[in-house]
């Protein structure tokens, strides 16, 4: 937004100019707390979760954000940083999913593993919701038969 602005108002006079002054300042300052905000939020999380290159990477983006672009070199270089802080994302990214597999996997596993057997079932219905047919004991042989 603010490249825009920048090349939006080239050589811009008087009123033009106080209105891009104006528009500037208000870009820049958005700019800045995004940028603020998401270094803060990255850089607060467990070193499990972000790796060091991760963290580096946003710093660099906060640094290197913050300068006036007013060249497509300079914003050019800058879309470079961001390259690099995005692939360090998405590698990290990557690791946690692993690792949320492999979670899910061993709770799964534990879940398995604690159910009882079939094999250790009673065959047949028993107590009440066996019916009478339960209750009767076993009728003893007859003897001479």
């Amino acid at each position: 937004m603010v490249m825009r602005l920048r090349v939006q108002y080239r050589g811009a006079e008087g009123e033009a100019k106080t209105a891009l002054e104006s528009r500037l300042r208000g870009a820049e300052n958005d700019r800045d707390g995004a940028l603020s905000a998401a270094t803060e939020t990255i850089l607060h999380m467990d070193a499990n979760d972000i790796s060091e290159r991760t963290r580096e990477c946003v710093q660099d983006v906060a640094e290197r954000g913050k300068f006036r672009f007013e060249d497509k070199e300079t914003f050019g270089e800058y879309m470079q940083v961001l390259q690099r802080a995005n692939q360090a994302i998405f590698m990290d990214q990557k690791k946690l999913l692993e690792r949320i597999k492999a979670a899910k996997k061993a709770a799964k596993a534990t879940t398995v593993a604690t159910a009882p057997p079939v094999d250790a079932q009673p065959e047949g219905p028993t107590g009440p919701e066996a019916g009478p047919a339960a209750a009767t004991p076993p009728a003893e042989p007859k003897a001479g038969a």
